[in-house]
């Protein structure tokens, strides 16, 4: 079962979007809302405009998640043009997955898949495919 590749078009995830920007909004609230003397408004326009400039360059990253991931039968990843292989344990959410990937070149790359970036089968394919990898591999560190 593990042999073949496997290979997905991912898409940006809409659930991933809308929960960085409810975080962004929340921070931005926060920061207009503080009680501070009349001074203070020297600190908290730069402020506010650096919380907004870092939600807009993370939503322009999330929405550029998207294209073919790929999984080789020697157990790599491509993506992007690039050759990927994990090098952590894959932690799990029920609608997610964390990837840290690190290429030939040395970059690490984490990356969280959402259940929303594929379709239905290809996620419970992904699901099946990594779980069934790591038992394999668990069970043959004992």
């Amino acid at each position: 079962m593990n042999a073949a590749p496997w290979h997905c078009k991912l898409r940006p995830s809409r659930l991933a979007r809308m929960l960085h920007g409810a975080f962004t909004a929340g921070a931005l609230l926060m920061v207009a809302t503080a009680p501070l003397p009349a001074l203070f408004w020297l600190i908290k326009m730069p402020l506010l405009l650096l919380t907004f400039r870092e939600g807009v360059q993370q939503q322009r990253r999330l929405a550029q998640r998207q294209g073919i991931l790929q999984r080789k039968s020697d157990g790599s990843w491509r993506w992007q043009g690039v050759q990927w292989r994990i090098t952590a344990p894959i932690r799990w959410l029920p609608g997610a997955a964390l990837l840290v990937l690190r290429s030939e070149q040395g970059r690490i790359f984490r990356m969280w898949l959402f259940q929303d970036m594929m379709s239905v089968g290809r996620w419970r394919q992904f699901r099946a495919r990594l779980l069934h990898g790591t038992e394999k591999a668990s069970s043959g560190r004992l």
